[in-house]
């Protein structure tokens, strides 16, 4: 799809529909929580345990979106596993060559990092994904983010604090 993201209805209701669209109601396919897989990784699955609870009670997640959930739950378990091995390798490493290059592991933490920020924004779990749904400092959304701000900290270090 391309363009802009499509407004949702919430919004659309609370901006008092400009275009006059009909709009849809919200379907719910399977409520409740999604049943947590046995193979996630340990910081993955502390991730699952600490969000999904919150995140089903304010209607965000259920058990349709399993999969993506879990991708999100794996993405922020490779991210931790490649900052364990910066921490104890460091963020260089010796090429073909003999000269210093990234170690492989500052690549996956990133890549896993742009990953997991991909599927946070499909759960509001970005400052930006509940600015643009209009939830920012609600009810359970405000629950959600300070869950998941004790939980994720994405914040550069440049100086371990072990």
């Amino acid at each position: 799809m391309k363009g802009r993201k499509r407004k949702p209805i919430a919004v659309r209701e609370r901006e008092g529909n400009p275009g006059k669209r009909k709009l849809t109601d919200p379907i719910s396919l399977l409520p409740g929580a999604p049943e947590k897989p046995a193979d996630l990784p340990p910081a993955g699955s502390k991730l699952w345990d600490d969000l999904v609870t919150a995140l089903t009670t304010a209607g965000i997640l259920e058990q349709v979106d399993a999969a993506a959930f879990t991708a999100l739950c794996v993405q922020w378990g490779r991210a931790e596993q490649a900052r364990a091995v910066i921490r104890e390798q460091g963020c260089f490493a010796l090429g073909s060559m003999g000269q210093l290059v990234a170690h492989p592991a500052v690549g996956m933490e990133r890549d896993a990092h742009a990953m997991l920020l991909r599927f946070a924004e499909q759960y509001g779990l970005t400052a930006a994904a509940r600015a643009r749904i209009g939830v920012a400092g609600t009810g359970a959304a405000a629950a959600g983010e300070a869950k998941l701000a004790s939980v994720i900290d994405l914040t550069p270090r440049l100086v371990d604090d072990d």
